[in-house]
């Protein structure tokens, strides 16, 4: 082997080992190398930079934030009772197999026709305002309304909060920016806990908590984890307008919704 191919093959390992050092962290907070690594929300990280290895093999960053922070925005829920564990938290039942509560066919069905490609800024500027989903008169057993019968797919987002809720949901708070502190619009999507009595879209909505859980390994509420995430993702789902935000938008860590519509339930999600 002569002195240029040599030099040659010495380049092009620079260049591919670059490419593929920056192609994960570039998704972030920053592209020092964090502290400390962890493998689920469950890990326990002193640093305030952290390195989320995920099950795909990537590696994500985190910001840990203190805990008097990850309780806020919860007012009148019981930590208690959102730590309560499933023995298998993908299978989770809406309302742990009550079925009924607030707009229970909405929350766990899908919207017919094809999805629409919207951006989340378009999301929170072109959606109704509050007072004009007023004139709908929503209540607890409120099927879609005509806003509502729509399917969207989000090509760009970042995830910044994945947390547990008390009737089984997963919350997922999304925004446009790599660094949730420099987001314009944040947006709300939710994993929904299983039908009860409305079963028609139950496989595909198995499928997405599924690919959620074993993604995250967690059960964990705002209460409890201390992460805000840096994951870039593309997202589908049916549009839901959640009256009881209308006042105080979904809320966790610091992370704040834009709006009171949201994505839900969700139709599929995949981490990139």
């Amino acid at each position: 082997m002569n002195i240029r191919t040599i030099l040659l093959l010495s380049v092009t390992y620079f260049f591919v080992s670059s490419c593929s050092t920056s192609k994960s962290s570039t998704f972030g907070y920053s592209k020092k190398a964090a502290t400390d690594t962890i493998n689920t929300l469950d890990d326990f990280a002193a640093s305030d930079l952290v390195a989320f290895k995920a099950p795909n093999n990537k590696i994500y960053y985190a910001r840990r934030v203190p805990a008097a922070d990850s309780a806020a925005g919860l007012p009148g829920v019981s930590a208690r009772s959102l730590e309560r564990a499933a023995a298998d938290p993908a299978t989770e039942q809406f309302r742990d197999g009550q079925g009924g509560g607030v707009r229970e066919e909405a929350k766990t069905t899908f919207s017919g026709g094809a999805f629409t490609r919207r951006t989340l800024r378009w999301l929170v500027k072109n959606l109704p305002s509050n007072d004009s989903m007023e004139t709908y008169n929503l209540g607890q057993l409120s099927p879609r309304c005509a806003p509502e019968q729509k399917n969207v797919h989000v090509r760009t987002a970042y995830l910044y909060v994945f947390k547990h809720e008390e009737d089984k949901d997963y919350h997922l708070l999304i925004g446009n920016k790599k660094d949730y502190r420099d987001a314009d619009y944040i947006f709300n999507a939710e994993v929904t806990g299983l039908p009860v009595n409305f079963t028609q879209d139950v496989a595909q909505l198995t499928k997405v908590r599924k690919d959620a859980v074993d993604f995250f390994k967690t059960q964990k509420s705002c209460n409890s984890q201390n992460y805000i995430l840096s994951i870039p993702i593309e997202i589908k789902g049916s549009l839901f307008y959640d009256y009881h935000h209308k006042n105080q938008t979904a809320k966790c860590k610091g992370v704040q919704a834009n709006t009171a519509w949201e994505i839900h339930p969700v139709h599929t999600i995949i981490f990139k």
